[in-house]
């Protein structure tokens, strides 16, 4: 079974469906983000946000990958304290939680994925 074929198994439903919708949360998010702001201000500053945002976001759907999913933590980290520091009130914390989430989801699913090729290769 490949890669693929083992994500799209029963046995990682779960585990699909939570990172499926960690990713389609970072999308409305940094969709939002640039909406609200043209709306607000007339700018596009938070595009560069967005694609970010969404770049790591289609890794993490379709490739499954750690590298993004620490990535999307640490630039979501980064861009709360920036906001903080801007504004002196706290920002931004919701991609946190979306990068937090992925995280759990995109670890458990390389570690099953590792498990089952253990296993293939001890039988």
């Amino acid at each position: 079974m490949t890669r693929r074929e083992f994500f799209k198994s029963k046995e990682m439903k779960k585990i699909r469906e939570s990172i499926n919708v960690s990713a389609y949360l970072g999308y409305a998010i940094a969709l939002a983000g640039v909406i609200l702001n043209y709306v607000n201000y007339k700018t596009l500053n938070t595009l560069l946000d967005a694609v970010i945002i969404v770049a790591a976001c289609l890794c993490i759907q379709f490739l499954q990958s750690r590298i993004a999913s620490i990535v999307l933590a640490v630039y979501s980290l980064v861009n709360v304290a920036l906001v903080y520091l801007q504004n002196g009130k706290p920002g931004g914390y919701v991609v946190v939680v979306i990068a937090v989430f992925a995280n759990i989801a995109v670890f458990r699913f390389n570690n099953a994925w590792k498990k089952y090729k253990q296993e293939q290769a001890g039988a």
